[in-house]
């Protein structure tokens, strides 16, 4: 009866993180404006396995030159961003550029309450708002972001530049 149980939750979560939008664009040359507008409430995004990512809400950018604007606004309620692996990753709303040549105006505006982003591997790197390189808005209430493994990073909001 547990191992049905947990089936059928793992499977929910699994088709709630098809489902829960994010805007990605990688080996893209994009112009113009992205903007992102994400809801969620009692969500889940759940990601497994080498190379994976759980998003909920946000923008991400990788390998890709952009120039415009990119705004995300998220707001996460009791929902939960997990992903276990190497390379994981696991974000509720942000921006998040990798490896990318950005000529933008990247503006985020999170707000998450009983929520959690959680990656556990190799690289792994757990954040709830925040961009990775400039313009950032944020708040929270009752909310944790943790990472465990070599490399790993765990954010809630702030500005990273690598």
């Amino acid at each position: 009866m547990k191992i049905i149980k947990f089936l059928t939750i793992f499977l929910a979560a699994l088709a709630l993180s098809v489902l829960v939008s994010q805007n990605v664009f990688a080996d893209s040359d994009v112009r113009g404006t992205l903007i992102d507008t994400t809801t969620a409430t009692n969500s889940a995004a759940l990601a497994i396995g080498n190379g994976a990512s759980a998003s909920i809400g946000g923008i991400a950018i990788e390998n890709s030159k952009f120039s415009g604007t990119a705004i995300a606004t998220t707001t996460a309620t009791n929902s939960a961003a997990l992903a276990i692996g190497n390379g994981a990753s696991a974000r509720i709303g942000g921006i998040s550029v990798k490896n990318s040549d950005v000529q933008a105006t990247l503006i985020d505006t999170t707000t998450a309450t009983n929520s959690a982003a959680l990656a556990i591997g190799n690289g792994a790197s757990a954040s709830i708002g925040g961009i990775v390189i400039e313009n950032s808005k944020f708040a929270a209430t009752n909310s944790a972001a943790l990472a465990i493994g070599n490399g790993a990073a765990a954010r809630i909001g702030g500005i990273s530049i690598r």
